[in-house]
């Protein structure tokens, strides 16, 4: 009997909980996730929003598992969806649901989309955020390969057309950082076509530059977190290949702007 109240258990799944907007975020969240990407605009889908944000880490890990998916394979892909109401009158948006589409032919095929269950309310003001889990046949290190199409639909029918599209630096696989002397002669390795260099300006101050970089590509430190003797190190792994992506910052903290090397042998 006890087994199987605990195989009941192994099933249920929780409705998304709809939160005051300054309530809804998590700090392990905010460290194991990308940039928020805006899905749905409010003033063309009668005062929704929705937008989505890429996540990593044991956050990745946690809500792959409790779909039945392993985050280890760089062709899992786990989203946060937030839904919010932006509604100007009082009325609330009702039965929030994320239906998938046929798949885009050119791409490679999704195997599963796990969507959370549907939102029953939000009053205006209110968020609810809700996790979408994908699983494609393949990964690939080409950019645009791994494309989830999807409506958002609610009670008053109809459906708002999204595309779920994670960019080669939100699919990259987390690598063990190796030594700081290791880093700097596999990156004194790569040459030629295997080197790509440039130069940045960071408006916001260098010391602002660490979290924006690793917001919009899921690296790694190498070494001490932050600017050591103006320089950011950071290591990531392909996932089409697990090949090495090596990146490195040079700063220059008078004008806060410096040059950016990043090495792959792929």
């Amino acid at each position: 009997a006890s087994s199987s109240a605990m195989d009941d258990l192994r099933g249920l799944v929780m409705a998304p909980i709809a939160v005051d907007e300054s309530r809804a975020s998590d700090p392990d969240i905010e460290r194991d996730s990308s940039a928020w990407v805006e899905l749905v605009r409010p003033q063309v889908s009668g005062g929704l929003a929705a937008k989505a944000r890429f996540l990593r880490g044991p956050t990745k890990t946690r809500e792959a598992q409790l779909k039945g998916l392993d985050a280890k394979k760089p062709n899992v892909v786990c989203v946060q969806v937030q839904f919010g109401n932006k509604k100007t009158d009082s009325n609330s948006l009702r039965r929030i649901r994320i239906m998938p589409k046929a798949h885009p032919g050119g791409s490679i095929a999704l195997k599963k989309a796990l969507c959370p269950p549907d939102i029953a309310e939000l009053k205006p003001g209110q968020v609810a955020n809700a996790t979408l889990c994908l699983e494609f046949a393949s990964a690939s290190n080409r950019e645009g390969d791994l494309v989830g199409k999807f409506d958002i639909k609610t009670s008053t029918g109809g459906g708002i057309p999204i595309e779920i599209k994670p960019t080669i630096g939100d699919l990259l696989t987390p690598q063990a950082a190796p030594s700081v002397a290791d880093f700097d002669a596999s990156m004194k390795r790569l040459q030629g076509f295997q080197r790509v260099t440039s130069k940045f300006q960071a408006s916001g101050g260098l010391e602002a530059v660490p979290r924006l970089l690793m917001k919009s590509a899921a690296l790694t430190s190498v070494g001490k977190a932050g600017w050591v003797d103006n320089k950011l190190r950071l290591i990531g792994g392909l996932p089409g290949s697990n090949d090495l992506v090596l990146v490195r910052l040079d700063g220059d903290a008078s004008s806060n702007s410096g040059g950016i090397t990043v090495c792959s042998s792929d």
